[in-house]
């Protein structure tokens, strides 16, 4: 990971001036937020502990704007701030583009959708004042109930390096730093890292094949840093301890220096997944549990607490020489490097950096992400070729939507669509089962259209629809009257139809962006051509490349 003269020679002299406590600070990245920073406010922590950066959730362009430029300005060295932004600005920014998942591109196959993904990522996050996104997942979506799922890009490892690396060089060749994640490679185990220490049940030879060939193009392609995870590769990891409950890569000196670092040729920084996570905190306490993470190789750690304690404990670490000075300039000097990259050496005006908030007032970035859908839809089933519907205007529409995040998700986008195009729309969430049951029968619809919408949530360790919202659907309303069409749509996973096998005509969306759902509702229609394949396999369903094709009515 190199950077230019200017940048070299500021690497060198800030790194000189700093104490042995400023440059422990500049190893951590603590949540952004008053209970991480407390007693002290989150300024006063920049300040006093000289921190690296941290993590910042999100909210409104001008909060976002104002909270990363009032840190920015407290601190000794400029801060890495980082973010989830798979998606787009729309992840953590009220105003930004929302994209679909990452699956999307997958269906698409387009490493030119990739790199605009990567090139909206960077742009309107960098408007707000984020610097590093944690993306994209070069993760393999190998089994069928793998939690992150559709946040994968699917399950050919080929295709996920050439599409990742794609959206890496969109996201870096615009000022931002991306993240190749969750090394050693997460969709194994249908366990969740949050909660325990998943496991990539792969061999050394096929990790060669698979998940470590994700990694070394991310690598080859130029990425300047790598997550590294709470999961444990039993198979390749001499320090994996008990397999029953093995200990995680990212405490692990062996797969993190030894495997990463020095066989794969990673020159870049190394961050840890969240170090609050069952799937690390279970093995050690805290702050040992920081310690041994650095001692593996990892130059930042995520998610800290207690930042002064943490400061306490490597300091004197130092002094009784279990860990060096000079292990801590290797890892603070690839630290700054990175800031260098990012180009946060360089001033900018503050004219310079309110301009960038423009970029909210008509983003180019709304039509990559409608491109992105329209591309992705994917038809799995349409035994009866429905597909265009064929209904005349004025006819009645039941659009029925099943999820157990009803707060965050209604579909009215979606069903919008269809009221603009001269339907009459009844929309239901969660409803009664055995009342949908006899208004289909009694024949009130001329179609209902059932959308699924589960997505994934960390903690839960749930992948299939799940709660009493499912007893929507057990009457099996979908089927009351044989004169009423039917028509299904999942707004997250193309392997729903494992759930519910009676699905036909089916549509896999990918995510629930309003790009996707405005999508959908032109495919059901024939207002665009289906061409989406579906990235990844489901025994006795659908294999990769999978996706019946349809022309535009």
């Amino acid at each position: 990971m190199k950077a230019d003269k200017d940048a070299e020679i500021w690497v060198k002299e800030t790194l000189k001036k700093l104490t042995l406590r400023e440059k422990i600070g500049q190893l951590l990245l603590p949540i952004l937020s008053a209970d991480s920073a407390n007693p002290l406010t989150v300024g006063e922590m920049v300040e006093k502990y000289n921190i690296a950066g941290g993590h910042y959730f999100g909210g409104n362009k001008e909060q976002s704007f104002i909270f990363t430029e009032a840190l920015q300005s407290k601190a000794n060295i400029p801060l890495l701030i980082t973010g989830d932004l798979d998606r787009g600005g729309g992840d953590r920014i009220k105003e930004g583009t929302l994209f679909q998942c990452q699956m999307a591109l997958g269906a698409a196959d387009s490493e030119d959708l990739a790199y605009r993904l990567g090139k909206a990522i960077a742009v309107e996050n960098l408007a707000v004042g984020y610097n590093w996104t944690f993306s994209p997942i070069v993760d393999i979506c190998a089994i069928r109930d793998h939690l992150r799922l559709i946040a994968s890009i699917g399950e050919d490892p080929k295709q996920i390096a050439r599409l990742t690396v794609a959206e890496i060089k969109g996201i870096q060749d615009h000022g931002m730093s991306a993240c190749a994640k969750h090394f050693p490679g997460d969709g194994y185990d249908d366990r969740d890292q949050h909660t325990t220490t998943s496991v990539n049940f792969l061999s050394e030879k096929e990790w060669w094949k698979k998940s470590g060939y994700t990694f070394q193009a991310a690598i080859d392609g130029g990425v300047w840093t790598i997550m590294n995870s709470c999961i444990a590769m039993p198979a390749m990891d001499k320090e994996c301890g008990d397999p029953k409950n093995p200990r995680p890569v990212c405490l692990s000196k062996y797969m993190t220096t030894g495997i990463l670092r020095n066989k794969m040729g990673f020159k870049g920084v190394i961050v840890t997944d969240a170090l609050n996570m069952g799937g690390a905190a279970m093995h050690e306490r805290r702050p040992e549990r920081y310690l041994q993470a650095f001692e593996a190789g990892n130059d930042l750690l995520l998610f800290v607490f207690h930042v002064g304690e943490i400061v306490d404990y490597f300091e004197k670490a130092a002094k009784d020489k279990r860990i060096t000075e000079a292990q801590i300039d290797v890892s603070v000097a690839r630290v700054l490097t990175l800031k260098a990259k990012i180009g946060l050496h360089k001033k900018m005006t503050g004219e310079e950096k309110e301009k960038r908030l423009d970029i909210f007032k008509a983003s180019p970035f709304k039509k990559d992400a409608i491109e992105l859908a329209e591309k992705s839809i994917t038809l799995i089933s349409d035994s009866k070729n429905i597909i265009p519907l064929k209904l005349k205007r004025g006819a009645k529409i039941a659009s029925v939507l099943i999820t157990n995040r009803e707060e965050e998700f209604n579909a009215s986008v979606f069903n919008k669509y269809f009221t603009k195009a001269g339907y009459e729309v009844i929309p239901f969430i969660n409803p009664d089962a055995e009342m949908m049951y006899d208004r289909v029968a009694n024949k009130e619809f001329d179609l209902v259209i059932t959308g699924l919408f589960f997505p994934i949530q960390w903690g839960w360790s749930a992948p299939r629809m799940h709660g009493p919202y499912v007893r929507s659907l057990m009457s099996g309303y979908y089927i009351a009257h044989p004169g009423v069409r039917s028509i299904f749509v999942s707004f997250d996973s193309p392997s729903r139809v494992f759930e519910i096998a009676a699905m036909d005509p089916f549509f896999a969306t990918y995510g629930a962006s309003p790009s996707a759902q405005e999508a959908v509702a032109k495919a059901i229609l024939g207002e665009i051509a289906v061409t989406g394949k579906v990235p990844i396999s489901l025994a006795g369903f659908f294999k990769i490349g999978d996706g019946i094709q349809k022309k535009k009515k």
